[in-house]
């Protein structure tokens, strides 16, 4: 996960980039998050590319729920980039949509 200097859709400045896996789920939640863990201090918008997740459960959307917590904590947030298909269809089933909302520039 490398730093870059560039801004969100929104204009926001961007902080860490990070790449969720196929599997997001209980099963391999606790790899995801030491994966997720380094970001939540963070400064900025982490931007967190879902366009290979296959698979996600109630398991991955709350370690991305709660690094969205801690990063606000912080003054950051987190955006939600390149969605998949399973990705969307989770997020709606269990009504978390607001993550793929896109981050505004305060």
């Amino acid at each position: 996960m490398n730093p870059t200097s560039t801004a969100s859709d929104s204009g926001a400045p961007l902080g860490e980039v990070a790449v969720l896996p196929g599997n997001c789920t209980l099963r391999t939640a606790d790899d995801l998050k030491a994966h997720l863990l380094p970001l939540a201090a963070a400064e900025g918008v982490v931007r967190v590319d879902a366009s290979r997740v296959e698979q996600v459960d109630s398991a991955g959307f709350q370690l991305l729920v709660a690094l969205g917590r801690a990063l606000a904590h912080h003054g950051g947030a987190l955006s939600i980039h390149s969605p998949s298909a399973a990705f969307r269809s989770a997020a709606r089933v269990l009504g978390l949509e607001f993550l793929l909302e896109p981050v505004r520039a305060e």
